[in-house]
């Protein structure tokens, strides 16, 4: 039994332990917290044996603090295993060492240098993934991408070996691995590979992204998308400009940044040297709107739905309404299509007309982007109303 998808909190662990009956011979259960005192309780609920620390980075620090709040969360997982128990630790990651001063069960530790009891040495990638060599001798390949994914198979090889499975059934199980949808998955839509590991990420989970996509062939462009990271508290701003200067560090071709923080990822990409062409933000709201801004505009900064109508904020809160629309259409067949929109003036209080988008390109310019999937280029101009 394993916990479907991400069941880790306290209504999905009890539903995975709800799987077993008298034929079950091991439970895997993923444990998640977002606040302290989570990992404690679900620890008790699920009364683990074996307890598998993978790292701790900078992740829901809006709940937990700091890093070493987030080390002292996860710590909780390996204070509640019982004695004759096992924990199993990234010997890599320098959080993961400190916690193993507070294991009183045995230890099992894991990574990517001798001094760990398993280890796999000489990474590389494949077409379809990662490999390693197992005591720098036996040969493991996974079909998962992503450089981090040695680490993530050596945890589960440290597991296996613990149980009394051998070498070659870990090998051959960890051959079998499929990615779940949204962690690291390889999608093909029309001539573009899209890897899409968009399900949730944190500092770490971006790098690890980023690193992937610079890294692999690729006869076209390579893009990355990057949504905002949630729940990182007061350091919010601080990561997500790290963000920006790691993906323009990292040689891709473009950087587009979503959510209420790409601007912050955009400028830094911009500061680094990307060029203007290859970097753009969009704001979305709700998943209902999306308002793409300029970094070196940034004279729309917020879009919300008020009723049926959608209102801009602005430098001055409730001044950039429009009461005059001109337009030209630019876009090609089954394309996303989108129209120019000039701001003849500038009058507070006036709405917008429901529009799937607004992009801000310089003062004197809006855009409206039509997400209405493949389209006529001709099309979206009905979509926008001119206001009086």
């Amino acid at each position: 039994v394993a916990s479907p998808a991400s069941y880790n909190n306290d209504i999905g662990v009890p539903l995975t332990l709800l799987q077993m009956d008298s034929s079950t011979r091991a439970c895997v259960v993923e444990i998640g917290t977002n606040a302290p005192g989570e990992i404690g309780y679900l620890t008790g609920i699920a009364r683990p044996t074996v307890g598998v620390l993978t790292n701790v980075e900078a992740a829901h620090l809006e709940g937990l603090g700091t890093v070493r709040g987030v080390m002292e969360e996860k710590a909780a997982l390996l204070r509640g295993l019982p004695a004759d128990g096992v924990a199993i630790v990234n010997a890599d990651n320098y959080y993961c060492r400190e916690v193993m001063e507070e294991v009183d069960c045995h230890l099992v530790t894991f990574g990517t240098w001798e001094d760990a009891d398993v280890y796999g040495v000489e990474p590389f990638a494949t077409s379809s993934g990662v490999g390693f060599y197992l005591y720098d001798r036996m040969r493991f390949e996974i079909p998962a991408l992503g450089a981090h994914n040695v680490a993530n198979a050596l945890a589960a090889v440290a597991t296996g070996l613990w149980l009394n499975l051998s070498p070659d059934s870990v090998c051959d199980a960890l051959g079998l691995y499929e990615a779940p949808p949204m962690r690291m998955s390889r999608e093909i839509v029309g001539d573009v590979v899209l890897v899409n590991d968009a399900y949730n990420a944190n500092p770490r989970s971006m790098e690890a992204a980023i690193r992937e996509l610079a890294s692999r062939p690729s006869e076209g462009r390579r893009v990355a998308v990057l949504g905002d990271m949630l729940e990182l508290g007061e350091s919010t701003l601080e990561h997500h400009e790290a963000l920006g200067r790691k993906a323009a560090n990292a040689g891709l071709d473009c950087v587009w940044a979503i959510g209420p923080h790409a601007e912050a990822v955009a400028r830094e990409a911009l500061r680094l040297g990307l060029a203007e062409e290859n970097v753009a933000w969009f704001l979305d709201t709700a998943g209902q709107l999306w308002a793409f801004g300029s970094p070196n505009a940034g004279h729309v900064d917020y879009a919300w739905p008020n009723g049926t109508e959608y209102h801009v904020s602005g430098p001055t809160a409730g001044t950039p309404f429009v009461s005059a629309l001109t337009y030209t259409m630019r876009g090609n067949p089954g394309e996303l299509a989108y129209a120019a929109v000039a701001l003849d003036t500038v009058c507070p209080g006036i709405p917008i007309w429901p529009v799937e988008g607004l992009l801000c390109l310089d003062p004197a310019t809006l855009v409206v982007l039509g997400l209405i999937g493949p389209v006529d280029p001709d099309g979206l101009i009905e979509a926008v109303v001119p206001l009086n």
